[in-house]
């Protein structure tokens, strides 16, 4: 389906997009997620929301594609498609553990997240065990930090979301089932996410499911409003759904503030994809639909599972092997080297971790198909 995989470009480029705010934060350039040019280029927290309210638009379609699908079915699936990647990063985070708190070290610039990626390395350290066990199992976001410091972002910072993506996983089946019983469109979906939203503001752990809860609930209302099969063309479902769409925004940027930045993107993205935004939407529809955005949205979960471990080595290397004292040369000579070295890595784990598994899943998906239709044929 060309509109759906017109996402694909989409997720490609937040990948680069959280590349972005880690490289340059780890070439000690002076940015803040808050406050000017920082707010782009070292403001992860939009990219990633986008990420979730696609993976919440994705697994509805899939839930609600075919409701015969055996739970243990749909949850290998994603296990298959989420794990085997992340591991093998993972177990690289550990690898170079004390390589990248000696890189930390070996930075004389002053950087703005520089103490906070040395506090959760050493806390990594510290409490190895405890951690590597929860991480293992992508568990870590169900522990709040007052009982293990810095859970949320031991071994491999960026590992936080993936956890909320696993929590939501095991849930989203019953979740979406349930909210298929709502036949309305409009005003109880909207109590839902005024709900989702309040719920947000009373947990400050990201990787904590009800924290972000509302982003996969955009996803799927996403799903609902302009894919599934209930959908009208008629000009009032239509005005209904763009409604719906600016109050979303309105009552993210309300509560959530610079998120709601993510929630612009994205329904940018769906309307451009669908024809609805005229010469901006037309022109984000080809930025995100090109063979070359289409590519990077292939490899863009192993871009960013293993990004962080391409930037470290790189950083060791730089100031630790070559001794660059030059900060514009480092920075520069990072930024390049860690994006060649995380686009190689991503494709490699791509090619032999993660298209093997993912097929290996749509395997077990057929061949349930294939043994419940020949008693129907026989019949």
């Amino acid at each position: 389906m060309r509109k759906i995989d017109g996402l694909e470009g989409l997720r490609g480029y937040m990948a680069i997009w959280v590349w972005i705010t880690h490289v340059t934060t780890m070439a000690a350039l002076p940015l803040y997620k808050t406050t000017g040019w920082g707010r782009v280029l070292a403001n992860g927290d939009l990219a990633v929301g986008v990420f979730i309210m696609l993976s919440g638009f994705v697994i509805s379609a899939s839930v609600l594609k075919d409701h015969s699908v055996k739970y243990t079915e749909y949850i290998t699936r994603r296990a298959l498609r989420l794990f085997p990647a992340y591991i093998v990063c993972l177990i690289a985070s550990v690898v170079i553990l004390q390589l990248s708190i000696d890189t930390l070290r070996a930075i004389p610039w002053a950087g703005t997240r520089t103490d906070g990626r040395m506090a959760y390395l050493t806390a990594s350290q510290e409490n190895f065990w405890p951690h590597l066990i929860l991480h293992a199992g992508l568990l870590h976001g169900l522990i709040p930090d007052r009982i293990l410091p810095y859970t949320s972002y031991a071994f491999m910072g960026q590992a936080w979301s993936l956890t909320l993506e696993w929590q939501f996983y095991l849930l989203a089946p019953a979740l979406i089932l349930g909210l298929e019983r709502i036949r309305s469109n409009f005003a109880p979906m909207w109590l839902v996410l005024a709900g989702l939203l309040t719920l947000s503001t009373q947990f400050t752990q990201p990787s904590f499911l009800p924290s972000n809860l509302y982003f996969f609930f955009i996803g799927y209302l996403t799903h609902r409003l302009f894919y599934s099969q209930r959908r009208a063309a008629n000009k009032s479902e239509q005005l209904l759904a763009l409604l719906t769409a600016a109050i979303t925004i309105a009552a993210v940027v309300y509560l959530k503030g610079l998120k709601g930045g993510a929630v612009m993107i994205w329904f940018l993205a769906i309307y451009s994809l669908q024809g609805r935004a005229g010469v901006i939407g037309r022109a984000t529809a080809f930025l995100i639909e090109n063979r070359f955005a289409r590519w990077l949205g292939t490899i863009s979960y192993g871009f960013y599972c293993v990004h962080m471990v391409a930037i470290f080595l790189c950083a060791y290397i730089l100031l630790v092997v070559f001794r660059v004292d030059s900060h514009i040369l480092y920075a520069v000579s990072l930024i390049g080297a860690s994006l060649v070295l995380s686009l190689l890595l991503s494709w490699l784990i791509y090619h032999w971790i993660e298209h093997p598994f993912i097929e290996w899943g749509k395997k077990l998906t057929r061949h349930r198909k294939e043994r419940t239709s020949v008693p129907q044929q026989l019949s």
